[in-house]
């Protein structure tokens, strides 16, 4: 290597670097120039572990993420029951119109009031039924169980 090149090379080195460049050039063999850079070189820093939390961060951290996935679901059971699920309900059209016979019988109603108290029904009925997510059965035909009567 040349002067001129030596000189451009330790140009932009520092001091440190220098004189560590001028020792690897005095060393004869490449077990001492080895010593040398090992010398020179800077420890490599330590590394630390990050350790996962134990106590009552972790117990909080566990006890919101219940609490808001209770919240998720039961809000999304609440929407999925008012828009989407089939609801039953149920009619007695026997009773109430027998009912309706006993008392245009026993002189207690008039035809008009017949007439007007089955139009009340019908609107009960057809409320109902316009509800997209609901079925109006007889009471005849639903066999038992939990359902929603639609009284007169």
């Amino acid at each position: 290597m040349s002067d001129s090149n030596l000189k451009d090379l330790l140009s932009g080195m520092s001091e440190e670097d220098k004189a560590t460049m001028r020792e690897l050039l005095e060393k004869e063999t490449s077990e001492e120039r080895a010593e040398v850079l090992s010398n020179t070189q800077e420890e490599t820093p330590q590394v630390k572990v990050a350790t996962v939390k134990s106590g009552p961060g972790l117990l909080a951290n566990m006890v919101v993420t219940v609490v808001v996935s209770l919240m998720i679901t039961g809000s999304a059971l609440y929407y999925y029951d008012k828009n989407y699920a089939v609801h039953v309900q149920t009619c007695d059209l026997r009773s109430f119109l027998t009912s309706l016979k006993t008392q245009v019988g026993d002189r207690k109603i008039t035809n008009e009031q017949v007439t007007k108290s089955i139009q009340e029904m019908h609107g009960k009925i057809q409320a109902q039924a316009d509800k997209g997510n609901t079925i109006v059965l007889l009471k005849e035909v639903v066999l038992g169980g939990d359902e929603n009567e639609i009284k007169p």
